[in-house]
């Protein structure tokens, strides 16, 4: 399967997800949705595609799912909804920032067989988070002002 298939299939699962979360867990759903997104997207982030003709992150679909849910939210529980989903957003980023990093001052035992590949991608986490949170705050925030 192609990079550009394999997108849009995300692109519509993940969509979908958004709207079965809000059908379902209503408010609460669109929130859990937030927390999700923020984690799994600066996870995604490290990974580089080619697709379209250019060179994208995968975290791009998910990020632009948490537009979706911010629009629900305000269009249907008003602005402080959804600006409490950013602030949620926000929280997430710092608390996953922590804590992963923590990871990183463990000395693994010698049968270890994960530690190395979580230092590859985690110890990116706090420069990555701290621009992804900057990023995050400011184009969602004037989302929803807008």
């Amino acid at each position: 399967m192609t990079n550009e298939i394999t997108l849009i299939l995300s692109l519509l699962l993940e969509f979908l997800i958004v709207i079965i979360l809000f059908k379902v867990l209503k408010k609460q759903g669109l929130y859990l949705w937030t927390v999700l997104v923020t984690i799994l997207a600066n996870i995604e982030v490290l990974v580089l595609i080619k697709a379209f003709g250019m060179e994208m992150t995968l975290g791009n679909i998910l990020f632009a799912s948490s537009f979706l849910v911010t629009d629900i939210l305000s269009e249907i529980y008003g602005k402080e909804a959804s600006k409490r989903a950013v602030l949620v957003g926000s929280a997430t980023s710092i608390c996953t920032t922590i804590v992963t990093a923590s990871w990183l001052f463990y000395i693994p035992s010698e049968n270890d067989i994960a530690y190395e590949h979580i230092r590859a991608i985690f110890s990116n986490t706090p420069r990555i988070m701290i621009a992804s949170i900057i990023v995050y705050i400011i184009v969602q925030f004037f989302d929803v002002w807008l």
